[in-house]
């Protein structure tokens, strides 16, 4: 029987699995990868004599060709050091996306997706039940009202002292019926399961859009992904009512 929890490294369910400490993998990096570590230190240094020769800007054809020389030796030895991250990356990747694979899309996902429908199911009573509440409610505010209007009409044509005084009565009353239409409404569709589960409605506030022309400016956007697509290249469009489409050539070095 076990007795606690296993803990990184140990057999769980028949699967090894092996954490190394993240302190231990960078001291062995260090060691096997000095040589890139060195490579760095004197590229950073030679960019750090750079930026003070020429950080306030790049002043001659002889100094431009040896920026675009240096910026390419750095942009290379850039794309090494991640050829190697991604080299050693590799099977960690592949071992995070198989446990997700089989415990989140394979277990987890399956049991949400399981638990979702079964909550729209009772999400779809609980709505139907509170619609069904709030109309009878609504239907004995209403006939309150009607009545306390006859009343309130016989008793002004009559005149009648008595008549008067069940006029104002049933006024209350329809008022009373009025203001409890939405009182505690929530609490009659709270449901609670024998096992301690309790499911209740709570607000969820959307929208949709009724008429596009009337939505205020201040609320709408901009879609940049699809512009960007619109105007890239050679042969993108130039002209689009209301933007300023121009060229902002970026320096590329190969």
């Amino acid at each position: 029987m076990r007795t606690g929890q296993p803990g990184p490294g140990h057999n769980v369910e028949g699967a090894v699995l092996v954490v190394p400490d993240p302190a231990a993998l960078a001291t062995l990096w260090a060691r096997d990868h000095a040589d890139l570590l060195a490579r760095r230190d004197q590229l950073l240094a030679a960019f750090s004599r750079f930026e003070a020769a020429h950080g306030d800007g790049i002043s001659s054809d002889e100094v431009a060709g040896r920026a675009a020389d240096f910026s390419r030796l750095l942009a290379r030895e850039a794309a090494a050091a991640e050829a190697v991250r991604k080299e050693l990356k590799s099977p960690l990747l592949a071992a995070s996306r198989a446990l997700d694979r089989f415990f989140k899309t394979d277990v987890s996902d399956l049991l949400a997706a399981a638990a979702a429908k079964v909550e729209a199911l009772l999400g779809a009573w609980q709505r139907g039940k509170l619609t069904a509440e709030r109309q009878l409610r609504e239907g004995a505010a209403r006939s309150a009202r009607e009545a306390a209007d006859r009343l309130a009409q016989a008793a002004m044509q009559s005149g009648d002292a008595d008549l008067m005084q069940q006029a104002r009565q049933a006024d209350d009353a329809a008022q009373r019926a009025e203001l409890g239409v939405q009182a505690g409404l929530a609490a009659v569709a709270r449901t609670a399961g024998e096992g301690g589960a309790v499911a209740s409605l709570k607000s969820h506030w959307s929208f949709e859009v009724v008429d596009f022309e009337m939505v205020p400016r201040e609320w709408l956007t901009i879609d940049e992904r699809k512009v960007r697509a619109a105007i890239r290249g050679d042969d993108g469009l130039r002209d689009i009512p209301g933007l300023r489409i121009y060229d902002n050539p970026q320096t590329v070095v190969r």
